[in-house]
């Protein structure tokens, strides 16, 4: 199987509440690109981000981001994830390394989802920009990321990073994904 359709523990679309919301997003939509910006723009509307999430643990899996409403930029990945997997779209992780705004170290880790296109390839859906206001997104290939500047971390995966499952797992603060600049690799 495609693993960027697969369920996993963490992207588990196979949850009832997430099947039952990916099924009702696609019944609104009449064409694959409608239902990614359907379900996108689901979720940045839906899924509450407050910066308790960004400072402290917070969900990991796509089901509890779906029943607690609320998740930073990595939990609400996961959920997008799920809504475009179970209904067959092919959805990864991307990563972006973005300045610290909140002090020491120099840069921390943002989470993005990343969807395959036949016809464009694979396009970054960065469910953060919603929250700060930018403007509304139109379906892919309309990127519109949070941190438009920020140097984006080469390679698409199937999965979240093991760092980030383990910060989460582990119930650690978010800060454990912070870095200084010599510490990101960003594959070039």
């Amino acid at each position: 199987m495609n693993p960027f359709l697969r369920s996993t523990r963490i992207v588990n679309w196979d949850h009832p509440e997430v099947l039952a919301l990916a099924s009702y997003l696609t019944k609104q939509s009449e064409a694959p690109l409608v239902f990614i910006a359907k379900t996108f723009d689901w979720v940045c509307g839906h899924i509450e981000d407050t910066e308790a999430c960004q400072k402290t643990a917070a969900t990991l899996r796509a089901s509890d981001v779906l029943v607690q409403k609320r998740g930073c930029c990595f939990a609400k990945s996961h959920l997008l994830a799920a809504l475009l997997r179970a209904n067959g779209i092919s959805a990864g992780f991307a990563y972006q390394a973005v300045e610290n705004e909140w002090g020491k170290p120099s840069y921390r880790l943002h989470g993005l989802n990343t969807v395959y296109l036949p016809r464009s390839g694979w396009c970054d859906l960065d469910t953060m920009g919603h929250w700060q206001n930018i403007e509304k997104y139109s379906g892919p290939p309309d990127i519109r990321l949070n941190y438009p500047d920020a140097t984006r971390i080469k390679g698409v995966w199937p999965n979240p990073l093991s760092c980030v499952v383990g910060t989460f797992s582990d119930n650690l603060p978010i800060q454990r994904l912070y870095c200084d600049s010599s510490e990101i690799n960003t594959g070039g």
